[in-house]
């Protein structure tokens, strides 16, 4: 519910409107309904089947796994969405090529995830992803506005990717020593099948969208009348057709734009280290 809420802001409606504030303001009593019923369904006698078992809750390693696989999930799918939309629109490309542009993100993700032997221990494994992701995203952050297309970005994508998909990687390996046997399979349905790490790629997505695009809006309105703000943001070709000087306006206030999402999405980042350390215990090697 909260998720449909910030993807009406990022549709250009405003803070203020029903669509945006009726799904934010319902979705606080549905979590926490959720939570309770969750808590009365473990606790009871009964064989109802929990979705996600209260033991989860009061498990530190557990919670923190979880916690990790919705940050990596923000930052990664973020990225991959992102990124082209800012090649698209900052340096007027077709999405063909800006998606061919994301290859050393993507690249360095599956790497990542197939060369995860454990030489090291998982924990300083994944402080090492989360440090490596937060260098990355801040980095992304600090582009220049005047060269758009600068080529030190693909190795910041390399350095991201990386970090991403060793700590996918790193996550998988902790799972099956973090958690009770009995919760093995709840635990293996959780991070395993990235539902939670979808979950906080949606939540991420949509909040920096919502607050890029509502930037983005106030501020093309200076230079373009509410129509041609709509037609680009629905097909970024469009910009090839304006003049130049407006074109070059344009560009700039999207790299703004892209920059902005990333110091979002550092917050996502930075919380990387302190939940990792959530995640220490003595016996996982």
């Amino acid at each position: 519910m909260h998720i449909t809420g910030f993807e009406d802001a990022a549709n250009l409606h405003s803070w203020k409107s029903p669509s945006v504030m009726i799904p934010l303001l319902l979705s606080v009593p549905l979590w926490l309904s959720f939570v309770v019923s969750q808590y009365y369904i473990t606790i009871s006698q009964k064989s109802q089947e929990h979705v996600f078992p209260w033991r989860c809750f009061t498990n530190r390693v557990t919670m923190g796994l979880i916690l990790n696989a919705f940050l990596s999930g923000a930052i990664s799918i973020t990225c991959m969405i992102q990124i082209p939309t800012r090649l698209q629109t900052a340096i007027v490309i077709s999405a063909m090529k800006a998606g061919i542009y994301l290859i050393p993100f993507t690249l360095a993700m599956l790497v990542a995830i197939v060369i995860k032997k454990r030489r090291l221990s998982p924990v300083y494994l994944a402080l090492m992803t989360a440090a490596m992701q937060l260098v990355g995203v801040v980095l992304l952050s600090l582009g220049p506005i005047d060269n758009p297309g600068y080529k030190a970005m693909y190795g910041i994508e390399f350095v991201v990717g990386l970090g991403v998909g060793a700590d996918i990687a790193v996550t998988t390996l902790m799972m099956p020593h973090a958690i009770e046997k009995r919760e093995l399979s709840v635990g293996a349905a959780l991070i395993i099948s990235f539902q939670f790490r979808f979950l906080g790629a949606a939540a991420a997505l949509a909040i920096v969208a919502a607050v890029g695009n509502a930037w983005l809006r106030d501020s093309l309105s200076v230079v373009l009348n509410s129509e041609e703000t709509t037609s680009i943001f629905r097909r970024p070709d469009v910009i090839k057709a304006l003049p130049d000087l407006s074109r070059e306006m344009v560009q700039w206030m999207f790299v703004k734009s892209f920059n902005l999402q990333m110091r979002i999405l550092i917050g996502f980042t930075a919380a990387h280290v302190p939940v990792t350390f959530l995640t220490w215990k003595g016996d996982v090697k």
